[in-house]
């Protein structure tokens, strides 16, 4: 979020994906972590569109705040639980955007 603020996109976008990587690469399995890499590279128009529209950035860092320590914490269900949460949050704020982008494009025309 701070980054993003100060005009850093890029530091900001490489600093978001650092973050989501530290927890997919804690199950120590390539296997897994190079699928979800690939899906990560397919959908950075998505997450760079979220953060344009982001209007509360202190209620991201909270949900990364809260994998990252259910993650270390030890308790991999609360862990999966709070990553299942940040996307399920995530794609829910994207769709009501894109949704409310594409109602302002239609009463423009």
């Amino acid at each position: 979020g701070e980054r993003f603020a100060a005009g850093d996109e890029a530091g900001a976008h490489a600093a978001h994906r650092a973050l989501h990587f530290v927890v997919y690469e804690r199950t120590n399995s390539p296997w897994l972590v190079h699928p979800i890499s690939t899906l990560w590279d397919h959908t950075e128009r998505y997450r760079r569109l979220g953060m344009k529209w982001l209007q509360q950035p202190e209620s991201q860092a909270a949900q990364h705040d809260e994998v990252i320590d259910t993650l270390f914490s030890g308790d991999v269900d609360a862990a999966v639980e709070a990553l299942r949460a940040h996307f399920e949050t995530s794609r829910r704020f994207l769709n009501q955007q894109a949704e409310s982008d594409a109602s302002e494009h239609a009463l423009a025309d």
